[in-house]
């Protein structure tokens, strides 16, 4: 059985000066839009609230 795959997934800065996430993997993610292991239909949009890595 193939799990559904999540595609509306959007990414955001919590930085004051860096407030565009271009290459998501210098990013941390802080939080999210759901609760971990809480059930989201297929088509819910998920918000990742990220900072800049070091």
């Amino acid at each position: 059985m193939k799990l559904p795959e999540f595609s509306d997934i959007k990414l955001g800065s919590q930085d004051r000066y860096e407030t565009m996430v271009l290459l998501p993997e210098n990013w941390t993610v802080t939080k999210q839009s759901h609760k971990a292991d809480s059930k989201v239909k297929v088509g819910t949009t998920i918000v990742l609230t990220c900072t800049k890595a070091s």
